[in-house]
């Protein structure tokens, strides 16, 4: 899965500014000009986006032809986030992604919950380690006009859980849409 290749090299290399708005309260999602879902926003940043500019090493090309930019730890919700990565390619924004410690997970959900509300998918799994461990992974997904952003009690990593937005939303194999 892309996504868990590139939280798995996020890493950070620069530090990055960030923009707390005041009050403690978040604002609502802002819903699409044709209604239904809201549009996803994390700090005033939306899918579709323009690449930021940077110096030439920056945001490296990869494979599929999108550029990563990787960035700096940061606060959210209270807590310490790494591997922070933004993915771009030539429409703008098309992925948004950042790891937080398993023990913060909590308070970043229930952040996550009071800005975006209620998911409209949840998921509880067993997941396994190379030793053979089992473990329980619990996923939220809140569903946007352009795309989804998933949360993961359990991430990439056996002690942390991860956050990413993606416009890149996976049809079911097999299924012909064909309406």
């Amino acid at each position: 899965m892309l996504i868990a290749l590139l939280l798995a090299a996020a890493a950070p290399t620069a530090p990055i500014t960030v923009y707390r708005k005041s009050g403690s309260e978040a604002p609502a999602p802002q819903r699409s000009p044709q209604g239904g879902l809201p549009r996803f926003e994390f700090r005033s940043v939306h899918a579709g986006d323009p690449m930021p500019r940077r110096g030439p090493f920056g945001c490296p090309t990869t494979k599929s032809g999108d550029r990563m930019c990787l960035e700096a730890d940061f606060q959210v919700a209270g807590v310490q986030a790494s591997r922070a990565a933004t993915v771009y390619n030539s429409s703008g924004l098309t992925a948004l992604m950042f790891s937080v410690s398993r023990s913060d997970a909590p308070t970043l959900l229930s952040a996550l919950q009071v800005k975006y509300g209620k998911p409209c998918k949840t998921d509880t799994a067993s997941v396994q380690n190379g030793y053979g461990a089992t473990f329980q992974r619990d996923s939220f997904q809140w569903c946007f006009s352009d795309g989804v952003a998933i949360f993961r009690s359990l991430g990439s990593k056996i002690d942390e859980a991860d956050f990413y937005f993606t416009t890149e939303v996976d049809q079911p194999k097999g299924a012909i849409i064909d309406f």
